[in-house]
């Protein structure tokens, strides 16, 4: 009946005439609002490895210092303490966020996303960009890190993909799911058996409780991995 009504000029009845915008409005309307999206959260791609690998090189008393710190900690009268704490500033903290971004960042692969980040004002902050074609999603995230009951954990203060901000609660939940997987790594299991909680200190840095027998172990887990680089 439609198709004969058409080929014979007569108008759509206005019930069907909605139907027909309706459905017409509908994908234009997803397409607006995914162009929109695209264009907040894409843009040119951003070499945070070349920062991180062609940045001025941390003092080497940083390390010097807290080795001190830990050997302040873990050593006592009657030998190695069972339970150390230690408080690190946030020029420590860079100096440790430096390296490990180095590290972390040494081959590269095709497709693979850059990343650099620093300490400041208490708070972590992250910056990534991830590659998709000759664009990249390119974001930002300011967190604290902490461990608690043996579990790593993120609190996002904030987060942006481009343009777009990130809601921290949804971040959170994915964080979650990522420091799960991690934590099941060799990596991450001889950082967990060392550090037993890190939490803010009042200074802006971190303040964490390690385990001392189980530091050694880590120490030399990761100079072993470094040589093999």
């Amino acid at each position: 009946m439609e198709k004969n009504e058409r080929s014979s000029g007569l108008p759509l009845p206005a019930g069907k005439r909605r139907k027909v915008r309706v459905w017409l409005i509908v994908p234009a309307a997803v397409a607006g609002v995914v162009a929109i999206t695209a264009f907040l959260i894409l843009g040119m791609p951003r070499d945070y490895r070349k920062e991180v690998m062609n940045g001025t090189p941390p003092d080497p008393g940083l390390f010097l210092s807290i080795q001190q710190k830990l050997a302040d900690a873990m050593l006592t009268p009657d030998g190695v303490a069972e339970q150390a704490e230690i408080a690190l500033t946030a020029e420590e903290l860079n100096a440790c966020l430096n390296a490990g971004l180095k590290m972390a960042q040494l081959k590269p692969k095709e497709g693979d996303p850059s990343f650099n980040g620093s300490w400041r004002d208490g708070l972590l902050e992250l910056r990534v960009s991830q590659p998709l074609g000759f664009l990249a999603v390119n974001a930002e995230l300011r967190a604290t890190p902490g461990v608690r009951d043996g579990k790593p954990e993120l609190t996002v203060h904030s987060a942006r993909a481009g343009w777009l901000p990130l809601p921290a609660f949804a971040l959170e939940g994915a964080a979650d799911r990522v420091l799960a997987e991690l934590a099941e790594t060799e990596d991450f299991k001889i950082v967990l058996a060392a550090v037993e909680s890190v939490s803010p200190s009042p200074s802006g840095g971190l303040k964490l409780v390690v385990n001392p027998p189980q530091i050694s172990r880590a120490i030399l887990y990761f100079l072993s991995r470094s040589s093999k680089r």
